[in-house]
């Protein structure tokens, strides 16, 4: 009688990740049936995208390094803003640690919003995050950790990450499969942006595109 009510709980939650995943699948494949409103295969400098020490091209790939000791968040802004619409990039980890990654974030209009950050990690795991702007990485801040097979595991592994930006609303995808879903008025309107996790000493990123839903 005691677990009955966490027993219900976790029983809701499997009934509606079985319920929200095809849905949201659906308008994933519904989204890829559309022109691209924006493409950039990020092979080479085209004026869109900034190149310096951080993030630059490199062997056909938009390459980000992280510099010795670096505590700041890593990320670079995307050329436009956009809302109801589904961003799709290649990433791929470098380095040595298995719960760093690479992936998408949401950056809140204004200095004083958070950033929310969804990365995929070499060990097979995806992370949401959500993080002060302007403050140091701290280790405490995630929000929820949930595997998937769907991930392709490995440094140097290619994996296709997803977001689906409705309003406050944010979907995100691994490979084309649902993986979890994020509400947050502050992030209304907000930036779409590549992420490095800190932790992580490099990461690639390929084939950004913009898909209107």
């Amino acid at each position: 009688m005691v677990l009955a009510p966490f027993l219900a709980l976790a029983l809701v939650s499997l009934v509606a990740m079985l319920v929200q995943a095809p849905y949201y699948e659906h308008l994933y494949v519904q989204a890829h049936s559309h022109t691209a409103l924006y493409h950039d295969a990020l092979t080479h400098i085209d004026g869109d995208w900034p190149d310096n020490a951080f993030s630059h091209f490199d062997n056909g790939v938009y390459h980000f390094q992280q510099s010795e000791n670096q505590t700041y968040l890593t990320y670079v802004v995307a050329p436009h803003r956009y809302d109801r619409v589904l961003v799709e990039v290649s990433g791929r980890t470098g380095g040595t640690f298995n719960l760093g990654g690479v992936g998408l974030a949401i950056s809140g209009q204004g200095i004083t919003s958070p950033l929310l950050t969804f990365r995929v990690t070499p060990d097979g795991s995806w992370w949401i995050e959500s993080l002060p702007k302007l403050e140091t990485y701290k280790d405490h801040n995630f929000v929820r950790i949930g595997d998937m097979s769907a991930i392709h595991q490995g440094f140097g592994v290619a994996n296709q990450i997803a977001v689906l930006i409705n309003g406050p609303d944010f979907t995100f995808y691994v490979n084309g499969q649902y993986a979890a879903g994020y509400h947050d008025d502050a992030l209304t309107g907000g930036e779409i942006c590549l992420y490095l996790d800190v932790t992580s000493d490099s990461g690639d990123f390929s084939n950004f595109v913009v898909y209107p839903l």
